[in-house]
């Protein structure tokens, strides 16, 4: 069976004028939109978002668990808001 080797990770990474800056990485892409999405509204800079692969070996195996379950955590979120939408179209 195959296991991957790397884990995708997304940079944020921001503009105020002297060049583009690593700001921070986020491990799915819900949570890095919502940080672009704060640094729009609060800083008024250039923002971008870069996926980015990362080996596994980089990380320990908490760190992974810790990761795996903030995905999933995300994913449930955005299954609610998806459910909710649906439900205020309907009513």
């Amino acid at each position: 069976m195959y296991q991957r080797k790397t884990i995708d990770t997304w940079e944020i990474w921001t503009n105020y004028g002297f060049g583009w800056e690593h700001e921070c990485t986020e491990f799915n892409r819900h949570d890095a939109g919502d940080r672009r999405r704060e640094y729009n509204e609060n800083a008024r800079c250039a923002v971008k978002i870069k996926r980015k692969r990362e080996p596994l070996k980089n990380y320990t195996h908490d760190q992974l668990l810790d990761i795996r379950e903030g995905n999933r955590k995300a994913t449930r979120r955005w299954l609610d808001r998806i459910k909710a939408k649906r439900a205020k179209q309907v009513a």
